[in-house]
């Protein structure tokens, strides 16, 4: 390659990586950068978990996850029974509550059985006196309202139908 073909050839890698970084958004927004934390920021993350009935996965993610954020929904937990939710709450060591919208057990109207949804809040969090306000009986979502740091919120988890048109 002459010296001119390997500058050409740069000249067109550069125009790609432009492309993508416009098309996507980031040449004009790259991101959040390094950002200062912040005092009472939330970590809040959303994760279809596609089942917990494994004990050992359940323990381990549930550990994993505790540590990462404040406040964790789950969908598509498949718990069925009030036992599965009895011991799955033990599963969330030192946690500030968790609740349960349990998945029914057979009969759902439409798909299938990845059902059932959590809302599960840190102990970093100290005291929220959380109540759950709303469960969906299809097992599609659950809304609790807590006091974080002397607010009151309301958390909503929802996940939908797998043969929704919508």
């Amino acid at each position: 390659l002459t010296k001119s073909d390997m500058r050409d050839s740069l000249a067109i890698r550069t125009m790609k990586k432009k492309r993508i970084l416009w098309t996507n958004g980031e040449a004009y927004h790259p991101g959040p950068g390094n950002l200062k934390p912040h005092f009472h920021d939330l970590k809040i993350r959303f994760h279809n978990v596609q089942g917990l009935s494994d004990p050992i996965f359940r323990g381990y993610y549930l550990h994993q996850a505790r540590k990462a954020c404040d406040i964790l929904i789950l969908a598509e937990t498949n718990c069925i029974e009030e036992s599965d939710v009895t011991l799955w709450k033990r599963d969330w060591k030192a946690g500030a509550g968790s609740f349960w919208a349990r998945a029914p057990s057979s009969g759902a109207k439409r798909g299938g059985t990845c059902r059932g949804m959590a809302i599960l809040f840190s102990n970093k969090l100290g005291t929220i006196n959380a109540e759950c306000i709303w469960l969906d009986p299809e097992g599609r979502g659950i809304a609790v309202k807590a006091n974080i740091y002397g607010k009151q919120f309301i958390i909503i988890g929802s996940h939908a139908d797998n043969a929704s048109d919508i």
